[in-house]
């Protein structure tokens, strides 16, 4: 096997939504899933308890294994698919799982409820990331538990984070014997076993030619069982006939499914705008903090993983930044929306992310934001801003305090 280091550069993602009554059961990628991500860190845990046994040492004597999974988090610039104003965009998978529903009738909508019905059955995802042949990382049992929205002059950005229950990986490895076809048995070099986990899907290079289950492209063959005592692999399905054998030596790698990605640009920052009370004002920066109330049930002593969600409260936050601007002109009065406040009363809040275009646009609806007070910060020469915090509530409907729509 050649000496290969990942690099950035070779990074491709892929994620979909898990059905219903399959949490954390990997499944293999198609290249519709593939998702146009800035990144996606996958941080695994795996914890251990200290024996404290006494033994008359003071030397740590032992261990006992105990709970695993991880966090996630993932970036993307804000881009509609640009196709029709009901075709999803490529991340329309990480939002169907952080709000509920996704709505393609009219134009595509992401929200909480659905004729005034709101979600209570969290939806998981599975992840995937690869770097070159030899890096492929899989999580499973993923949960989105904020979003982060953020338009400024730069390009519009949605963050996501949350955890997940299960990582399976393929670093790369060379077998040793030769695969005969059907063989759901691969035995690799000594040590090689620990560059693999169940759950990735692999492929072999056999003198220069890709074998990955003959299709055009094929499937892959996904690890399902790892022994690192006999150094052997179990994979599914068995060597495809298409593939005739895999020679011995071949090189194990990641295996890489073709993507479709929309080819249109991300929206730009400088085209974007926002609506407070009806009226459309200038700003600076329009954030917007979605919490979404799923977590993983992590206490059940019968498991080391997370075998389900639950959904707990919701929270929607964010900020307006924008200049001091008093005016008779309610297009241009800022100080308006700054100083009344102490009321308690909600606004109507629409931030646009692009231009004022079908099929080139996402909005951001917040029905019913109240501003938070806050002070009005005078610097000792330059023009004053101001940072208008607020906190969404229910308007009329349960779940409806947040919802985005790509038209």
């Amino acid at each position: 096997m050649a000496t290969r280091i990942p690099t950035g550069v070779e990074q491709k993602f892929w994620g979909k939504v898990e059905a219903a009554d399959a949490f954390d059961t990997v499944v293999a990628m198609g290249t519709a899933d593939a998702l146009p991500l800035l990144e996606l860190t996958i941080t695994p845990t795996k914890d251990y308890i200290k024996s404290r046994e006494r033994v008359g040492s003071a030397s740590l004597q032992n261990e006992v294994a105990s709970s695993e999974g991880g966090t996630w988090s993932a970036k993307a610039y804000v881009k509609p698919n640009g196709t029709t104003v009901t075709t999803a965009p490529d991340i329309g998978q990480l939002l169907k799982a952080a709000f509920g529903y996704e709505d393609t009738s009219g134009d595509v909508s992401y929200t909480c409820h659905t004729s005034g019905t709101e979600k209570h059955e969290p939806q998981s995802l599975q992840l995937v990331r690869t770097a070159g042949p030899h890096a492929y990382e899989v999580i499973s049992g993923c949960w989105v538990e904020q979003v982060d929205i953020e338009i400024t002059r730069d390009i519009p950005t949605i963050s996501f984070s949350g955890g997940f229950a299960s990582l399976g990986f393929a670093y790369g490895g060379t077998i040793n014997g030769a695969l005969s076809s059907s063989a759901t048995s691969v035995v690799v070099d000594a040590a090689h076993g620990a560059r693999f986990r169940a759950g990735s899907y692999i492929a072999f290079r056999d003198s220069g030619s890709i074998k990955d289950g003959a299709g055009v492209p094929g499937a892959g063959y996904k690890i399902t069982a790892v022994n690192n005592t006999t150094h052997t692999l179990t994979i599914t399905p068995g060597i495809d006939s298409g593939d005739a054998t895999v020679g011995d030596d071949s090189t194990i790698e990641a295996f890489v499914a073709p993507q479709t990605l929309t080819t249109n640009s991300p929206v730009s920052g400088v085209d974007s705008g926002i609506s407070i009370g009806g009226n459309s004002v200038g700003f600076i920066s329009f954030k917007v903090s979605y919490k979404t109330g799923i977590k993983g049930l992590d206490q059940e002593s019968s498991t080391a993983k997370v075998t389900r969600l639950v959904l707990g409260d919701r929270e929607v936050t964010g900020e307006i930044e924008a200049y001091a601007i008093g005016s008779a002109d309610n297009t241009l009065d800022v100080m308006h929306y700054f100083g009344d406040v102490y009321d308690g009363n909600t606004v109507a809040l629409i931030g646009r992310a692009g231009a004022n275009t079908t099929k080139a646009r996402m909005m951001i609806n917040v029905p019913a934001a109240r501003i938070d007070v806050t002070p009005l910060n005078i610097p000792e020469a330059e023009e004053a801003t101001v940072s208008m915090s607020f906190t969404a509530r229910k308007s009329s409907s349960n779940g409806d305090e947040l919802s985005l729509d790509f038209s």
